[in-house]
């Protein structure tokens, strides 16, 4: 499923098509705002040999890749100057209901918690922004600016680019920020911390500090 192109990849990683007018045409049409994934294969190769990346159409019709730089080093090393492929196709996550539930009224709720316990006070909206801008994010390509800017993933269902297993790697960043920089343990799924008793977290941040710091 998907739409298929044909180009050439030149020394940069860049991609030239053989016909982009009808390229943008296309997926102006059929992936209007539309989160997408991207694979670029050499012709007649398996597709999950391919340089894959995520990325959006926006409403001009304009492909804008995440992490294009990496993309195109990538696209480069394989494929400079062959004939390759282009699979462009929907993409769609559904985070699990869990997952969701446990990051909006336990980690964004004890985080408020934990601000406000160090003289803060910021809603749970500017919180959730605040550590997806911190730990969420992707790179795209702006060509009239000629730079990378940061984009933020959204979370809302349906829309999201953002996988389960991406979403758990995120929340335990979150955990371990709040614990480094608050002093404040936010309790697992299941787990009950009795903030009256710091005695487990307080154990908690010290083994979590030492494990980082051992690593840096």
């Amino acid at each position: 499923m998907g739409f298929k192109a044909y180009g050439l990849v030149n020394e940069e990683g860049k991609l030239l098509l053989y016909h982009p007018k009808d390229f943008k045409s296309i997926i102006k049409s059929d992936f209007l705002k539309t989160n997408i994934e991207i694979i670029i294969n050499e012709l007649l190769q398996d597709e999950e040999d391919g340089v894959k990346e995520h990325g959006s159409v926006n409403s001009d019709g304009i492909l804008s890749i995440n992490n294009q730089k990496e993309f195109n080093e990538n696209t480069a090393k394989k494929y400079s100057g062959k004939k390759v492929e282009v699979l462009i196709k929907k993409r769609f996550h559904e985070l699990s209901n869990n997952f969701r539930s446990y990051y909006f009224k336990v980690i964004i709720r004890e985080s408020q918690k934990a601000y406000y316990n160090v003289g803060t006070h910021k809603t749970l909206n500017d919180i959730d922004l605040e550590f997806r801008d911190k730990f969420l994010y992707y790179e795209i390509y702006d060509e009239e600016k000629g730079k990378y800017l940061k984009a933020i993933h959204t979370l809302k269902q349906g829309d999201t680019d953002v996988s389960n297993s991406m979403f758990k790697e995120y929340c335990e960043m979150v955990i371990t920020w709040v614990v480094m920089y608050l002093d404040y343990c936010i309790p697992y799924p299941n787990e009950v911390l009795n903030h009256e008793d710091m005695t487990k977290s307080q154990l908690r941040i010290k083994e979590m500090r030492e494990h980082i710091n051992n690593t840096l």
